[in-house]
């Protein structure tokens, strides 16, 4: 049976309801790790850290 567009929007948007979370958590992680792993003064890795 073939799916209409509204349909498959439907899934697309309940799909990046589900990801989304999990997305943004990889981004801040590896922010956080190549910060901590970088060589920036350590106040400002504390402050960008906290």
């Amino acid at each position: 049976m073939k799916k209409k567009k509204s349909e498959f929007g439907a899934y697309a948007i309940g799909w990046l309801y589900l990801l989304a979370p999990v997305i943004i958590l990889a981004v801040v992680l590896v922010v956080k790790y190549f910060i901590a792993a970088s060589d920036l003064p350590d106040w400002f890795k504390f402050a960008l850290l906290k």
